[in-house]
C-alpha cells in the first residue's frame, strides 16, 4: 500500500514537474510554434517567452495578408482543464491587413462551421491597425482598448471596448458596452472636408456628429445629433442644431426615425424643419416620410414688406405619391405709396411617381386687395425623356381694383399657358386687350396684341394736359434670331400712329410715321441715329391738339430734323425752308450744334428775318462765334452780329441779358430808326417777369398817323372792356414788373399836317400787381402841326411825367399862329388832366376875338365882314361841330356843340351829360349869363327843355326837323 502512495506521488510530482517545466521552457513554446507554422503558413522573426510569463511574438506574417509587427500573449493554463480559455493580457500592435485575407476567410467560414465547448475569457486586450487601404478609403491609425472580454465562441460576446481611428473619411472615438446580445454606443465622428468635398458636395462643411445607440441582436435605438453642418457658396447655407432619433430592428429589417428635427438658415431664410420617416424590411420602395416646415422670410430680402413673411408647409407622402400644402401668413406690400394687402396666398397640390413618369398638380389661389388669383398648373415628365416634359397652366385673374384703376374697367383676365417639347403658347383674354405668344422650336417666337379699347384715364390719372381718352390698336412681331415688329395705334379715333422695327445682332432700325410726320432711327455700335421730317407744322399741331391740350400756335412750314447719339454725346441738326406764323415769318433756318455732359454747343445758328409783326429787319441772323449754352445753369452767350443775347441762373432766377447795338429796324406805317439796348430779363420760378436797363433809340422817325380823333375808331388801339364780376388774370398787371430807361435823340415826327422834332428821356417804372409809372420828359419839341387849312409854328415845348398813377403829365406848350397880320400866342400849361390854355395876340385882342381868329379866322362882328366872309366862318362852325362830337367822347361828355349869336356876336357853347336814356342835363354859356337846362326827349321829333337862369325860368317844346 504505502508502495502505491508513493508510486501515485511519484507520478503526480513528476506529472507537476513536467507542467511547470512545460509552462515556464521557452524551447517547448518553440517547438509548439514550429509545428504550427509547419500545418499554418505562418512566419515570424522571433520568439520569445513562455506559456507562464507570455509569449512575444515579432513579425508575424499570415501569407503576407496579416502581418503583425508585434503580438504578445499571455494565457492561463489551468483554466483549460474547467474549459475556459482564459487570456490575462493580449496586445496586437502594428497589424497590416491584405483584402485578400477577408476572401479567404469569407470562403473558410462558409466551409468550416462547428462549435467549440469552451468559453472565452480575455482581460485585457489591446490591439493597432496601422495604414490599412481598401479602394479610395484608408485608415490611417485605428486604436482598440478592451477589458473583461467574454464570449462562449457561440452565441454571445461581453466586454467594454474604447475604438479611435483616423482615415481619410472620418475621425472616430467610441466607446461600447456588450452585456451578451445587449449594447449600448456613444461616438463621436468628424468627417474630414476633403472627403465630403470629392464624394459628397464641395464646399461641405460640419460639426462633429454623436451617435448613441442602445439595444440587442433585434432592436437598435439610435439618436444622431450636430450642432451644425454648412454648405458654403456666395451667400452660405447653415443646417443647425441636427437631431435625429429612430430603431431600426434586425429581426424586420423595419427603419423608423420618428423625429428629424432641424433648422435652416440661408440669408434672410429661416426655417424650422420637424420629419418623421419609416422604411420597411430594407425596402426603399416602401418609404414613408411627413415633414412640417415653418419658414421665416425676413421683410430685408423685400424691403417693400410690412412685416416678415411666414410660410407653413407639409410635405407627406412615399415614393409614388407626394403631397404638399404651402400656406403664406397675411401680409402687406407697399408699392409706389400704394398699401397691397395679401389676405391669402396658398399652394397645394401633389406628385404622382409611376415608373419614370411623374405628374404635378397643383392649384395655386391668392386673394389681395388688388386682385384675385387662381391657378390650376400641370406638370407632365418622363425622367428618362426630361426634355418632353409638358406644362399646362391656366389662370384666372379678377377683382382688378389697383390705384386710379376704376371697378369692373378691366374684368376677367384669363390666361392659359401651354409648353410641350419645344413648343410654347400663351394666351390672354380680357375685355380691353388679347394678347398671344407662341413658339413650335423655341427658337421663333410670334408675338400677337389687339389692343380693343382703352381708356388710359381708367387706369391712371394722366396729367391735365393730355386729353387721351381712348386706345386702340395691333401689334404684331417675329422674333428668330432678328425681331421684327410692325404696329398700329389709334388714339382718341383720329390720331393714327404707325411703327415698324427690326433688330438683328448688328443694329436696330425702326420707323415711326403718322400723316404729319415721320421719324427713322437706327441703333448700332452703340451709335443712335435719328432722321425725322414734319411735314406740316399746322397737320403736326393738329394730331397732338387730339391728344394734348397745349396753346394754339398756328405754325405752318415743313421742318427736318437729324440726331446722332454716340454714347453721351448727341449731335442734331434742324433745318426749315420756312417757319410761319399767322402772317409773320421765318426763313432759312439752319440750326447745328452738339449735347453732351449738359453743355449744348451750337456750331451754327441761323435764320432770316424779312418782316415780323410788321417790324422790318431785312437781315440774315447768323452766330458769329460759336454758343455754348449749360442746361444746367443755363448760361450761354448768342453773338448774332449786332444782337449779343446772354443767359445764366442766379439761385432760382432765370436770366436774359440782351444788348443791341445799332440795329436797324422799320415799321410799316409807323416809322424806323435804329435801336442800342442793354436789358436785362429776370424770370423767378413764379414766372414773375422783372425787365430792367436801358434803350436807345437814334434817329428815330415817326410817321404814324391817328386815323381818328375817337380812339374807338383807331384800329392800332384795342379797348378791353372789363366785367368786374368776372376775374380774369391780368398778366401785364400781375406778372410783369420794369425798371427801364428809354433815351431818343434826334426824334422826328411827321406825318400830312404835323412835322416836328424832339428829344426824350423817360424812366418806367412798375413792380407787380402795380400799375405803370413814368418819369422823364419829352422835351425841345419843335416843328409846324396844320389843322383845317391853319399851320401852327411848335417851338420849346415840353411834356413832364411825374410817375403819377393814372398817367397825368405836365404840359408845356407853346404855339403861335400868324393871320392878318395879327399875331397869336398859344400856351398849354397844367396837366394832360387839368389843362389850363393861355391866349396872348398882337395887336392885343380879347380872348373871343382870338378864339374867333383861330377857329374861323375872322371875327363875328355884324359891321366889318362882308357876305362872303360871313358864309365861311358859318362853314368854320359847320366844321368845327363834326369835330366836337370826337372830341366830346375824348372828354367822357355826350355833347359839345358850338353856336354863333349875331345879335351879341358871341359864340355860344353847349355841353350835355345823359342822365338817362331820354334825358340829359346841358349847360349853356351865353354872353348874357350861363343857362341849365334838363332836356327831355318825348318823340324822335318833340322834345320838352326845362331852362334855369340867374333870376328866371323857362318851358320849351321844341320840334326838330330831321334832314
Amino acid at each position: 500500500m504505502k508502495i502505491l502512495k508513493f508510486l501515485f506521488i511519484s507520478i503526480i510530482a513528476l506529472f507537476l514537474v513536467a507542467f511547470l517545466y512545460l509552462i515556464n521552457s521557452s524551447f517547448v513554446v518553440q517547438k509548439i510554434f514550429d509545428y504550427i507554422s509547419k500545418e499554418v503558413p505562418l512566419k515570424y522573426t522571433s520568439l520569445k517567452g513562455t506559456l507562464y510569463s507570455g509569449i512575444s511574438i515579432k513579425d508575424l506574417n499570415y501569407e503576407n495578408n496579416l502581418v503583425i509587427k508585434d503580438f504578445y500573449i499571455k494565457p492561463e493554463l489551468l483554466s483549460l482543464l474547467v474549459q475556459e480559455i482564459y487570456i490575462k493580457e493580449l496586445k496586437i500592435d502594428g497589424i497590416t491587413l491584405d483584402n485578400k485575407l477577408f476572401e479567404t476567410t469569407q470562403n473558410q467560414e462558409e466551409k468550416t462551421t462547428f462549435d467549440l465547448p469552451f468559453k472565452l475569457i480575455i482581460k485585457k486586450l489591446e490591439a493597432s491597425i496601422y495604414n490599412y487601404s481598401y479602394e479610395d478609403y484608408k485608415i490611417e491609425e485605428l486604436f482598440l482598448k478592451s477589458k473583461n472580454i467574454t464570449s462562449d465562441l457561440n452565441s454571445y460576446l461581453s466586454g467594454d471596448f474604447e475604438i479611435s481611428a483616423k482615415s481619410n473619411i472620418a475621425n472616430l472615438t467610441a466607446f461600447i458596452n456588450l452585456n451578451k446580445n445587449n449594447y449600448t454606443l456613444k461616438s463621436n465622428i468628424e468627417f474630414i472636408k476633403e472627403f465630403l468635398d470629392k464624394n459628397i458636395i464641395e464646399n461641405l462643411t460640419t460639426n462633429n456628429f454623436n451617435l448613441e445607440a442602445n439595444g440587442n441582436l433585434e432592436k437598435i435605438n439610435f439618436q444622431i445629433n450636430s450642432e451644425k453642418l454648412t454648405l458654403k457658396a456666395n451667400k452660405p447655407i447653415d443646417l443647425k442644431n441636427i437631431n435625429t432619433t429612430g430603431t431600426y430592428d434586425f429581426s424586420t429589417f423595419n427603419l423608423d426615425i420618428t423625429n428629424l428635427n432641424a433648422i435652416l438658415n440661408y440669408d434672410f431664410i429661416n426655417s424650422n424643419i420637424e420629419a418623421t420617416l419609416s422604411i420597411k424590411n430594407n425596402d426603399i420602395n416602401s418609404l414613408v416620410f411627413n415633414s412640417n416646415l415653418n419658414t421665416l422670410i425676413k421683410k430685408d430680402i423685400l424691403k417693400n414688406l410690412q412685416k416678415d413673411l411666414l410660410i407653413k408647409s407639409q410635405i407627406s407622402g412615399n415614393l409614388k405619391e407626394i403631397k404638399f400644402t404651402n400656406n403664406f401668413e397675411a401680409n402687406s406690400l407697399k408699392i409706389n405709396d400704394e398699401n397691397i394687402k395679401i389676405d391669402s396666398l396658398n399652394l397645394e397640390g401633389n406628385s404622382k411617381f409611376n415608373n419614370d413618369n411623374i405628374d404635378i398638380f397643383a392649384d395655386l389661389n391668392l386673394k389681395s386687395n388688388i386682385l384675385r388669383q387662381k391657378s390650376k398648373i400641370e406638370l407632365k415628365l418622363n425622367s428618362s425623356k426630361i426634355e418632353d416634359f409638358l406644362i399646362k397652366a391656366k389662370t384666372v385673374i379678377s377683382e382688378i381694383s389697383y390705384q386710379n384703376i376704376k371697378p369692373n374697367s378691366i374684368g376677367n383676365v384669363n390666361i392659359n399657358t401651354t409648353y410641350k417639347k419645344n413648343s410654347l403658347d400663351i394666351n390672354l383674354e380680357s375685355k380691353l386687350a388679347d394678347l398671344s405668344i407662341s413658339s413650335k422650336n423655341l427658337k421663333k417666337y410670334l408675338f400677337d396684341l389687339n389692343i380693343k379699347k382703352i381708356n388710359p384715364n381708367d387706369f391712371y390719372k394722366l396729367d391735365e394736359k393730355i386729353k387721351i381718352s381712348n386706345l386702340k390698336g395691333k401689334i404684331s412681331a417675329e422674333y428668330e434670331d432678328d425681331l421684327n415688329l410692325k404696329g398700329n395705334l389709334v388714339l382718341n379715333n383720329s390720331f393714327d400712329i404707325n411703327t415698324n422695327l427690326f433688330k438683328n445682332k448688328e443694329q436696330i432700325k425702326g420707323k415711326v410715321s403718322s400723316k404729319s410726320f415721320e421719324t427713322d432711327f437706327s441703333i448700332k455700335d452703340e451709335k443712335t441715329t435719328i432722321k425725322a421730317q414734319i411735314k406740316e407744322l399746322k397737320d403736326f399741331e393738329k394730331e397732338l391738339n387730339t391728344i394734348l391740350e397745349m396753346p394754339k400756335l398756328d405754325l405752318k412750314g415743313l421742318v427736318d430734323i437729324k440726331a446722332q447719339i454716340d454714347n453721351s454725346e448727341i449731335s442734331f441738326e434742324l433745318d426749315s425752308s420756312k417757319i410761319s406764323f399767322e402772317k409773320e415769318a421765318i426763313q432759312k433756318i439752319d440750326i447745328k450744334g452738339t449735347f453732351k455732359d449738359n453743355f449744348i454747343s451750337f456750331n451754327t445758328l441761323n435764320f432770316y428775318i424779312s418782316k415780323i409783326y410788321d417790324i422790318n429787319f431785312e437781315k440774315n441772323f447768323s452766330l458769329k462765334n460759336q454758343a455754348i449754352l449749360n442746361i444746367e445753369s443755363l448760361s450761354g452767350n448768342f453773338d448774332f452780329d449786332n444782337i449779343l443775347i446772354s443767359t445764366s441762373k442766379e439761385n432760382e432766377d432765370f436770366n436774359i441779358k440782351i444788348d443791341t447795338k445799332d440795329l436797324a429796324i422799320s415799321y410799316d406805317n409807323y416809322g424806323k430808326g435804329s435801336l442800342s439796348s442793354n436789358l436785362l430779363v429776370q424770370i423767378n420760378p413764379l414766372n414773375k417777369v422783372l425787365i430792367t436797363g436801358e434803350v436807345r433809340a437814334n434817329k428815330l422817325y415817326i410817321n404814324y398817323e391817328t386815323p381818328s380823333v375817337s380812339i374807338s375808331k383807331d384800329k392800332d388801339i384795342i379797348i378791353v372792356y372789363k366785367n368786374k364780376n368776372k376775374k380774369e388774370k391780368d398778366t401785364f398787371f400781375e406778372d410783369i414788373a420794369l425798371q427801364l430807361s428809354i433815351f431818343a435823340d434826334n426824334l422826328t415826327y411827321k406825318v400830312k399836317n404835323i412835322d416836328l422834332k424832339a428829344s426824350s428821356i423817360l424812366f418806367l417804372k412798375k413792380d407787380f400787381y402795380q400799375d405803370l409809372k413814368i418819369f422823364g420828359s419829352l422835351q425841345d419839341t419843335s416843328g409846324t402841326f396844320t389843322e383845317l387849312g391853319k399851320s401852327y409854328t411848335i417851338k420849346d415845348s415840353n411834356i413832364y411825367f411825374r410817375g403819377l398813377e393814372p398817367i397825368d403829365p405836365l404840359l408845356d406848350i407853346h404855339a403861335t399862329y400868324s393871320v392878318n397880320d395879327i399875331d397869336i400866342s398859344i400856351i398849354i400849361s397844367g396837366s394832360l388832366n387839368e389843362p389850363r390854355i393861355n391866349l396872348t395876340s398882337t395887336p392885343v385882342m380879347s380872348q373871343k376875338d382870338i378864339l374867333s381868329y383861330l377857329i374861323f379866322g375872322t371875327t363875328f362882328s355884324s359891321n366889318a365882314q362882308t357876305n362872303t366872309q360871313s358864309k365861311q366862318s358859318q362853314a368854320s362852325l359847320f366844321l368845327l361841330n363834326e369835330l366836337s362830337k370826337d372830341y366830346a367822347k375824348e372828354l367822357g361828355i355826350d355833347m359839345l356843340y358850338f353856336q354863333y349869336d349875331p345879335t351879341t356876336q358871341y359864340i355860344e357853347t353847349y355841353v350835355g351829360k345823359n342822365i338817362s336814356q331820354r334825358s340829359k342835363i346841358v349847360l349853356k354859356n351865353k354872353s348874357t349869363g350861363g343857362e341849365l337846362i334838363l332836356m327831355r326827349e318825348l318823340t324822335k321829333l318833340w322834345n320838352i327843355e326845362l331852362g334855369f337862369e340867374e333870376d328866371t325860368q323857362s318851358l320849351d317844346l321844341i320840334y326838330r326837323k330831321r334832314y
